[in-house]
Order: structure tokens, then sequence, then C-alpha cells
């Protein structure tokens, strides 16, 4: 079994390993990088008055806590870019589609949804002024956006930090057998 072990430390497998991490981390690394860009480049973005067009309960996601569904409202805002009509559904980069409070059955988020999102009333988006048809109603980045950053920090941190020989009797420091 000593044998094994010093096989995969030594090269073996762990060699594979890296191999197969080295490229995940940095795919990781620039997934990350464009989302948290483009979600911090929204603060910037051209305010444009927008009008809410409809709204509707989105895609559910299971809850780890309740063990349940969670519901959202999803708000269907239009806007005008020179002359040209784009609706969209982005509430903040991050958080896709979803607004900031959700419920646990999809009647209570409808119902949420006609209250506090009244179809024609008046909002102000934040539209990409290089593609208008990227808009958010609140810019800046949600935390998931920064899941992918930490990913490909961490495989890149596991890469790097696990040694490459464990066993190695002539790093400084260590005894050579038998002394």
């Amino acid at each position: 079994m000593q044998r094994f072990w010093t096989w995969w430390w030594r090269g073996g497998a762990m060699r594979w390993v890296r191999l197969t991490l080295i490229p995940v981390s940095g795919f990781m690394l620039w997934i990350g990088y464009g989302l948290i860009g483009t979600a911090l480049q929204s603060m910037n973005w051209e305010a444009t008055p927008a009008t809410i067009a409809r709204v509707t309960v989105g895609d559910t996601f299971q809850s780890a806590d309740s063990g349940g569904s969670i519901y959202y409202p999803v708000i269907h805002y239009r806007y005008e870019v020179d002359g040209l009509f784009y609706e969209n559904t982005v509430y903040k980069y991050g958080q896709g589609e979803r607004t900031p409070r959700g419920f646990n059955g999809p009647d209570a988020a409808a119902a949420h949804g006609k209250t506090a999102y009244p179809v024609g009333t008046p909002l102000t988006v934040y539209v990409n002024p290089a593609d208008p048809s990227q808009a958010v109603v609140e810019p800046g980045a949600g935390w998931s956006v920064f899941v992918p950053l930490a990913i490909g920090l961490s495989l890149a941190v596991l890469v790097l930090y696990v040694p490459h020989d464990r066993q190695n009797p002539d790093r400084p420091g260590d005894d050579a057998p038998g002394t």
C-alpha cells in the first residue's frame, strides 16, 4: 500500500489530477472575471425609463433549508433606445430575473408580483449603451456572480498548494530515513 501512495504523490495520479484541474481552474477564472466585469459595468450604464409590461412567476429552485421550492415574481419590462423597443426580465446580475423576495407558493409569488409591480408602472432600468438588449433593474453584482471566480481560485490554490512530492528526503528540513 505504501508503494501506491508513493506513486500517487510522486507524480502518477496527481500529475493527471493537476493537468485536469489547471484548465478547469483557468476556465472558471475566465468566466468569473467576465461575469464580475459585466456586473460592475452595469453600475455605469445609462438610466432609462421603462414600463412594467407583465409579471409572471419564475422558475423554482430547491431550497436546502425547507426541502421545498421557492417561487419568485418575474418582472417583464419594456424600454426604448434609439427608437427601438426592447423587453427584458433581468433584475440584477447574479440574481437573474428573480426579484429580491421569494415565496413558498406560486400563488403568493403571483399575488406579491401584482401588488408590488403593477402592470404599466414606470420604473428606471440601466441599459448597456454598447448593447441595448442588455438591461437590469438594479445595477451591480449579486452574490452568485462571484461563485465561478471562487471555484476557480479554490482549484488554483488546490493545484498549487498540494505538494508535488510529499516524501522527498532531499528537501531541506527533512530528515533522511534512518537518521
